[in-house]
């Protein structure tokens, strides 16, 4: 699968895609840079971003509790599961705005299309951040207590879903020519897809 930024991790229902924007702070983003630059560098700042959020997914205890089969009851220690599900939907929300920093350093594509490129990659990842706030949000109104079953979160997981479905993005269909390129011939794209080791 050639996914931009979601080749990641996959831990929630194929889980955590990876993401890449602004926050639109008022800031000066960086210039044109050549697609080969942008692509390699992009695919580096993705990785560190993935790495970082998979240990975010892992501390909050997520595989423990798909591991219960979804019966929560099964879970050692449900209130420790509950405020580390808080914790890492903090964390990610963080994530997406530092990575959206990042990327207005990084620049955008040196190529025709380039600069809308690197607005989509801006506007999604702010949306991207905001669902996950959401689901911070839903999950403070879940009462700990009363939970049985996973089903139980489900508004909290739909947004966490819709957040990195916001920033799947596939190169062949919506980057500019000359980056699609250049990520098919990156070393770093190409660990980022899971080709290289």
């Amino acid at each position: 699968m050639r996914r931009l930024l979601v080749s990641g991790f996959c831990v929630l229902a194929a889980v955590l895609p990876t993401a890449c924007g602004g926050d639109d702070d008022g800031g000066e983003a960086a210039g044109p840079v050549p697609p080969a630059e942008y692509a390699d560098n992009l695919c580096k700042l993705l990785a560190d971003f993935s790495k970082d959020a998979e240990k975010s997914v892992d501390d909050a205890g997520l595989l423990e509790a798909f591991g219960s089969g979804g019966n929560l009851e099964n879970v050692e220690d449900l209130p420790k599961l509950i405020d580390g599900l808080g914790t890492m939907f903090t964390d990610l929300e963080g994530m997406f705005v530092d990575l959206g920093d990042e990327l207005d350093d990084l620049g955008v594509p040196d190529t025709e299309g380039g600069a809308e490129f690197g607005k989509k990659l801006s506007d999604a990842v702010d949306k991207g951040g905001d669902l996950v706030g959401e689901a911070g949000e839903a999950l403070k109104k879940t009462d700990a207590d009363s939970l049985s079953d996973l089903s139980a979160l489900g508004p909290v997981f739909e947004d966490f879903e819709k957040a990195f479905d916001e920033v799947d993005i596939d190169p062949a269909t919506d980057a500019p020519k000359e980056v699609a390129e250049a990520y098919e011939k990156a070393d770093s794209c190409k660990k980022l897809e899971g080709e290289e080791e």
